[in-house]
């Protein structure tokens, strides 16, 4: 049991500090709760998951943090470190209506879209496609979105890729 515990902080520490991409496209924040005895009592905190996309479309786990606090220290102090650890961009980020979270992220990513949920990001990316492209684009995100396979998945990605190569957000 002591050497699954400690392979698992092993694993925890290596993923805290590897270096992370330059760009992602999305990250997303999952949030659980969680309890845990210390000293004859039970504590209730949060672990928050940061999970990210980056510009290939790789979904990978950037950090785990257990909530000290919930306060405008705490969330510059995670976006501070992504950016030591190399992310210089976020075009979507996918976080709960937190102002805490909002401000801290503006200040260490003021470019990044805000949005409540991953299904918001496609109403978000209108600004980016001209009227008559909107409908078109938002309709092939959706089909990438539902094959069946990982082949149909990765057919059909390559044909929305040269289709949109030229295109600056898709870049």
């Amino acid at each position: 049991m002591e050497e699954a515990v400690e392979q698992l902080e092993e694993k925890i520490k290596m993923i805290k500090t590897r270096d992370l991409d330059v760009t992602y496209t999305i990250i997303y924040v999952i949030k659980n709760k969680v309890k845990y005895y210390t000293k004859d009592k039970l504590v209730s905190n949060y672990v928050y998951s940061f999970m990210g996309i980056n510009n290939l479309g790789f979904r990978t786990l950037i950090d785990i943090k257990l909530e000290r606090k919930n306060d405008n220290h705490f969330w510059l102090d995670i976006f501070e470190s992504f950016k030591s650890r190399g992310v210089k961009n976020i075009l979507f980020m996918s976080i709960e209506n937190n102002n805490k979270i909002s401000r801290a992220l503006k200040i260490s990513f003021p470019n990044t879209i805000i949005t409540l949920s991953l299904t918001n990001i496609i109403q978000s990316i209108y600004k980016f496609v001209d009227c008559r492209g909107r409908n078109v684009l938002i309709k092939q995100i959706k089909n990438l979105c539902i094959q069946e396979s990982l082949s149909d998945f990765e057919d059909k990605v390559k044909v929305f890729k040269e289709q949109y190569k030229n295109n600056y957000i898709m870049s």
